[in-house]
């Protein structure tokens, strides 16, 4: 569904009348204290490429998923992404769509919901993931306050069987903790 994500980035552009990666500076990047500028990509013809084209550290990553694990608040307090769109993530995706869905088969061995862009591993506790390519995620579970921001360079844009490992070892941790 990369495309519809792509054209979502331009829908806000237009709504907004400013670029998407300026729109993302001043209302994530900023306010969440990155440490570093990130940058988005853009296409051929100066569109921005919101689904696959985010540039960030490790450490700013994850401080992405420390706001998905803290209601969207910053270690001072400071509101940077709204409750309410946190837990309509976390709550909101429904399984079956996602079984029947282009990607149900594929990860049929896991239990999982679409929305709002996110990935949710849904239950008591549930896990949040964003998937990029080659080997990019961020995984947060809010029960436990865990992030995970995990670059890599895969060959394959996505590989079925490397999310399977990497999802069991992301398991093995949050057993533990």
């Amino acid at each position: 569904v990369s495309p519809v994500t792509d054209l979502l980035a331009w829908v806000i552009e237009r709504a907004a009348g400013q670029r998407y990666s300026d729109l993302m500076s001043e209302h994530l990047w900023q306010p969440m204290g990155a440490e570093k500028a990130g940058y988005i990509t853009v296409d051929r013809i100066g569109g921005p490429r919101a689904a696959g084209g985010m540039c960030v550290t490790a450490r700013d990553l994850a401080r992405v998923g420390q706001l998905i694990c803290r209601d969207g608040k910053r270690e001072d307090g400071r509101q940077v992404i709204p409750t309410a769109w946190l837990e309509d993530i976390a709550t909101a995706g429904d399984r079956n769509a996602w079984t029947t869905g282009d990607f149900g088969e594929r990860f049929s061995d896991f239990d999982m919901a679409y929305r709002s862009k996110w990935y949710v591993h849904p239950g008591e506790a549930p896990l949040i993931h964003g998937m990029g390519i080659h080997g990019q995620f961020i995984f947060a579970d809010p029960a436990r306050d865990l992030v995970v921001a995990w670059m890599s360079c895969e060959a394959e844009p996505t590989s079925d069987r490397a999310f399977g490992l990497r999802y069991r070892l992301i398991q093995e941790l949050r057993a533990a903790l």
